[in-house]
């Protein structure tokens, strides 16, 4: 993630529209990164509307975030990574999403264990600015880029590289 101060929403990295999870709902993306976000919540079953976990399997898991991750690159000017989940990657994914579902549901003093423990990279762009990037494998990079859009700087906004 780049970051810049006060930069308009016009030079900000377009919406991603595809969203795998998101999509099954029919609802709008979140702005910007915190879509990502949004696509981790909405991979919950929903058995009125017949859908599944998308967090149920290995393969349901794997299929999600490499989609999920490719958007989130795209929307947010981050290299694409391919991500290979492991079934612990996928029962880690799972208490990242009650994590972030009790977080959205309460006023209280954000907490999120599931990301700690995370290590991101720093760089900077040929414009100056810092970039941010989730590193290690599995679940780790998904944690990575759910951390980069859940604790950025107040008045910052993700910018492009």
């Amino acid at each position: 993630m780049s970051y810049a101060v006060d930069q308009e929403p016009s030079e900000r990295r377009g919406v991603a529209t595809a969203w795998p999870a998101g999509e099954r709902f029919g609802i709008a993306a979140a702005p910007s990164g915190l879509a990502l976000v949004q696509d981790v919540l909405n991979t919950r079953p929903s058995p009125r509307k017949g859908f599944v976990d998308l967090l149920s399997t290995v393969g349901s898991a794997q299929r999600w975030a490499a989609a999920a991750m490719a958007e989130w690159a795209e929307a947010e000017g981050h290299r694409r990574r391919r991500v290979q989940l492991r079934t612990a990657d996928v029962d880690e994914l799972r208490q990242l999403r009650e994590q972030l579902a009790a977080l959205v549901r309460t006023e209280d003093e954000p907490v999120l264990p599931a990301l700690s423990g995370l290590t991101l990279t720093a760089g900077t762009t040929t414009d100056g600015r810092l970039d941010l990037e989730p590193t290690g494998s599995g679940w780790q990079l998904v944690g990575g880029a759910v951390l980069l859009e859940t604790t950025a700087p107040a008045g910052w906004t993700s910018g492009g590289a």
